[in-house]
This record gives C-alpha cells, sequence and structure tokens, in this order.
C-alpha cells in the first residue's frame, strides 16, 4: 500500500501545491488478505484522481 501511494501522489501533490492548500492524509486497510501489488496500484489511483477531482471542485466553489 505505501508504495503504491508513493507511486501514485505526484498528481495529488501537484494539484494541492498549485491550490496552495495542504492535506493529511492516511489509508486503513481492513481486509483479512493482503491484495497484490498491480491491484493496490490500480486502487490507490483510483483514490487519488477521485480525491484531486474533489479538491478541485471544492476550491472552485
Amino acid at each position: 500500500m505505501r508504495e503504491a501511494y508513493r507511486l501514485q501522489k505526484i498528481p495529488l501533490q501537484e494539484t494541492l501545491v498549485l491550490k496552495q492548500k495542504s492535506l493529511i492524509l492516511f489509508f486503513i486497510y481492513v481486509g483479512k488478505e493482503l491484495p497484490d501489488f498491480a491491484d493496490a496500484n490500480k486502487k490507490m489511483q483510483l483514490i487519488l484522481l477521485k480525491l484531486s477531482n474533489l479538491l478541485d471542485q471544492q476550491i472552485e466553489n
């Protein structure tokens, strides 16, 4: 999970810097089995993209 976040965090960081905002973020995985890296990476990318889009919408309003 940590590696997936590290690889996918750059677009979110760019959005935050551009909008001069900061964000404290943490993830809690509660599944019983560890996901493989490909699935975790894909889901992390989707989560961070949605978060970035939400930040853009809130800042514009």
